[in-house]
């Protein structure tokens, strides 16, 4: 028999919606199994990408059956993309403990989740997710790059190569040849996605796709490439050779370099 792990999942679910009620939020989207819990919601701040690209800013959880994570969220008003803010701003991590431990455990995680919610749901976030779209607008690619780049983003290893090529399709097929573009075609393919964790590693993919010109935190420097950071797919998980991994290495290198200058460059204005 599986031990029971607190807070429940109805516990969780509850304190979330509350904590968002209270940012004048509300939850626009819920799927819950027995002990898996994935809720997203959105908040009344916006910042703007471009003129007339609208992003709403919001906050998103997922419950397993032992962690809780809670991350900035947003939802792009001209196309309804949502994507999931794991890798550029800082996410929150929580973990469930025995039913057996001490209710003073249980009241720690409940007070480390709404303090996580707050923090997702500051309009700072938003801004600072915003000016990592905004430098990902300006930052053109093509096919190529853009499914090697793709590759080096942590979701990426519990995604399959057919959505690879689903996400590549998409932005060829598009106008926006950036970064940015290339973010909106794989939160497109989440967008039409049913199967609720398909569609989360799908925004999770997406919403990791700023990272790669990520704004830095301290104030006087343009960028923060964590390029080094991020692990590459390897040649077994994407079924690819050591010559094809050896060029997504180079490519990696090349944006990287590529993203210093413009950094370089932005700071020097």
């Amino acid at each position: 028999m599986a031990t029971c792990l607190l807070p429940t999942v109805q516990t969780i679910h509850d304190m979330f919606v509350t904590e968002i009620r209270q940012l004048d939020g509300c939850v626009m989207d819920e799927y819950r199994d027995e002990e898996f819990l994935l809720l997203r919601s959105v908040l009344p701040h916006t910042e703007c990408v471009r003129p007339t690209d609208v992003v709403q800013g919001g906050v998103a959880l997922r419950a397993t059956e032992q962690e809780i994570f809670v991350h900035p969220y947003t939802l792009r008003k001209v196309c309804q993309n949502g994507a999931i803010m794991a890798v550029v701003t800082d996410s929150r991590h929580m973990v469930r403990v025995d039913s057996e431990g001490p209710q003073e455990q249980v009241d720690a995680i409940l007070e480390d989740l709404c303090a996580a919610v707050r923090a997702c749901g500051q309009k700072a976030m938003l801004r600072d997710t915003v000016h990592a779209m905004q430098q990902a607008s300006n930052l053109v690619l093509d096919q190529h790059i853009s499914a090697s780049l793709l590759s080096m983003l942590p979701s990426a290893k519990l995604l399959g190569r057919r959505f690879f090529r689903s996400i590549i399709q998409r932005f060829a097929g598009g106008r926006d040849r950036t970064l940015f573009g290339l973010m909106n075609a794989v939160t497109s393919l989440a967008r039409d996605t049913r199967d609720p964790e398909t569609r989360w590693r799908l925004e999770e993919l997406g919403g990791g796709v700023p990272a790669l010109v990520c704004p830095t935190q301290k104030p006087g420097d343009a960028f923060a490439v964590p390029l080094g950071d991020l692990p590459f797919a390897t040649c077994d998980e994407y079924e690819w050779s050591a010559d094809m991994q050896e060029e997504i290495t180079n490519v990696a290198e090349q944006v990287l370099q590529r993203t210093r200058r413009h950094g370089q460059t932005a700071g020097a204005k």
